[in-house]
């Protein structure tokens, strides 16, 4: 749904968790596959989890990479990342934030984050954060720019990178990971 090739949703709101939990169990069934391995990264980890939640016995194996359980401890992270930014990079993403993030520029632009806050809250505040100052030299933060933007404010919010408070903000799984039995 939405992704690749897929054809999207007129109206961004059917983008949840639970729809795209529906969607891998359709696949699934479709190709008539029995107990699969899920893997899920980032944004996939959270649909694999919520997956394993509701499907479990669809699973032979379920891997998780670079994800998270509870977007408030998510967002508790965000909080303690900005803090560790210098001031002056805090305060340019906070006048950004404040500014709104949306409607700038050319008319192509309007509809996504600038190019300036692309590189200074993803280049700058967010990926030296989680490389650990190794950052990805290959990595772009202006080829976000092809994202499909009313999806992701749906799903992440508009408020910027540093808080979820978009429909992702129903990920709070880390309670019941423990009835997760197949191997992990």
């Amino acid at each position: 749904r939405g992704s690749g090739r897929s054809q999207q949703l007129e109206n961004p709101s059917g983008y949840t968790v639970e729809n795209m939990v529906e969607d891998v169990e359709t696949v699934r069934q479709a190709l008539n596959l029995g107990k699969i391995s899920l893997l899920g990264h980032s944004y996939g980890g959270a649909l694999a989890q919520a997956y394993a939640l509701k499907y479990q016995r669809n699973l032979s194996h379920l891997i998780l990479a670079s994800t998270w359980s509870s977007t408030k401890a998510l967002n508790e992270i965000f909080v303690r990342m900005k803090q560790k930014m210098s001031p002056e990079l805090r305060e340019r993403i906070d006048k950004m934030e404040a500014e709104g993030l949306f409607g700038h520029g050319k008319a192509y632009e309007k509809n996504r984050y600038t190019n300036e806050y692309m590189i200074t809250a993803w280049g700058e505040g967010y990926f030296p954060y989680i490389y650990q100052n190794h950052p990805d030299p290959n990595y772009d933060p202006i080829d976000q720019g092809k994202t499909s933007w009313d999806l992701y404010r749906e799903m992440w919010g508009s408020h910027g990178e540093f808080v979820i408070d978009g429909n992702l903000k129903s990920v709070e799984y880390t309670d019941r990971l423990k009835t997760i039995t197949v191997p992990t």
